[in-house]
């Protein structure tokens, strides 16, 4: 695993495999159908928005691939409202209580031009292309799009609505309910498009919204997991960005260490800092198991493989992560050629939970002696790693 430094040509000289599939990654990011010819700048923009999603969707068929594509874009509209806190949010509210307009609505603008850097205000300056290649679903599938659009346009209105001077998540529960909005609500219309073409098990999908009985399922578990893992790895970003809106680390958790978020990125501070950053990465590994649980239930090969090399990405970042203070500094991630290793083996479930159990190790090796989360933290990572024994049973 590497941070924000990559490798040398040297190191990787010395590990063929790597290379082999680092080649891989890099054809399938240049590689082109020629029947998306039409609708290339929306593949392009979803390349630009999230280059890992963006050639994973390269692995599926077209159709799905239209259908992921369409509603990523349609998503990353409503994330960039939501996430421009250079306008104020009375008038984000305004624009989100209507933005699923633009998918039907030729005529639609939002009321001022959003976008924090030069892709998204391209994509804003560009909803007709969006709303045409949207139009092209059958209408079932633009039915769970709009659908999507707008649960999750009423999440974000629901905590952009909050006091401007606090942060936008008061606990882990607001936290849970947080990443659903943003990455749940996605993952469930796309395994309802998977079962509605006959790819996946109704079981596999969960219907449940946050506060509802049972409602923290494996599915919304992996969504959750994913989701916290970004937002701890983006903690120096989005505390140096100086707004409460973009401040996503639970108050419970941050005021048992420092006054506000910002002061974690004080380096007076970093090891309280990183005594928080340990304690959040313990919350999100209790997503673990029954998210691996979930997986391993999943009919669709194609979905499951693309699921697993999601997962194992960010839990590669939080094995990085983890009692490393160059976080408060720096947005650190896995290698390319990690990242390369990771999609050749994701069609292989037995090396997922061989991988998973080795960042399970890097963790350990990480927790000193006076880790005041020593407990917690190798409880979690030892129940994952059990389960991945269990599992590997079954394999």
């Amino acid at each position: 695993m590497e941070t924000v430094k990559q490798k040398s040509c040297k190191s990787w000289i010395t590990k063929p495999r790597e290379i082999l599939a680092l080649r891989t990654l890099i054809k399938l990011k240049y590689a082109r159908d020629p029947g998306q010819e039409k609708d290339q700048w929306c593949y392009d923009m979803l390349l630009n928005f999230g280059e890992a999603f963006g050639m994973m969707c390269k692995l599926l068929p077209s159709e799905m691939q239209h259908f992921l594509a369409a509603l990523y874009l349609a998503l990353r509209v409503i994330d960039t409202i939501e996430d421009d806190v250079g306008k104020s949010c009375e008038c984000r509210i305004k624009d989100l209580e209507g933005v699923h307009n633009f998918l039907k609505d030729a005529n639609y603008q939002t009321s001022c031009q959003y976008g924090l850097n030069p892709k998204e205000i391209t994509l804003m300056q560009n909803l007709p292309k969006v709303r045409t290649f949207y139009l092209q679903l059958s209408p079932v599938l633009q039915t769970l799009v709009d659908s999507a659009v707008q649960e999750m346009a009423r999440g974000m209105i629901k905590f952009l609505a909050k006091p401007q001077d606090q942060p936008l998540c008061d606990t882990f529960v607001d936290l849970e309910e947080y990443c659903y909005i943003v990455a749940g609500i996605a993952q469930k219309a796309i395994f309802s498009f998977l079962t509605e073409e006959g790819f996946e098990l109704e079981e596999n999908v969960s219907r449940l919204i946050p506060g509802e009985p049972g409602w923290l399922t494996g599915s919304i578990s992996y969504s959750i997991f994913n989701q916290e893992a970004n937002i701890i790895r983006d903690i120096a970003d989005d505390t140096m960005a100086a707004k409460s809106s973009r401040l996503y680390w639970p108050k419970e958790l941050v005021e048992k260490y420092v006054a506000q978020q910002s002061d974690l990125v004080i380096p007076a501070n970093r090891k309280v800092a990183i005594s928080c950053l340990n304690e959040l990465i313990a919350h999100t590994l209790t997503h673990v198991v029954p998210m691996l649980e979930w997986l391993d239930n999943l009919k669709c090969k194609k979905a499951k493989e693309t699921m697993c090399v999601f997962f194992l990405k960010n839990l590669a970042t939080l094995a990085i992560l983890y009692g490393n203070g160059k976080t408060f500094k720096y947005v650190l991630k896995p290698s390319v050629p990690t990242l390369a290793y990771l999609l050749e083996i994701s069609t292989d479930f037995g090396k997922i939970l061989q991988a998973t159990k080795k960042y399970c190790g890097v963790i350990c090796r990480k927790v000193g002696p006076r880790d005041v989360h020593k407990g917690l933290v190798l409880r979690e990572v030892y129940a994952i790693m059990a389960k991945c024994d269990y599992l590997l049973l079954k394999c």
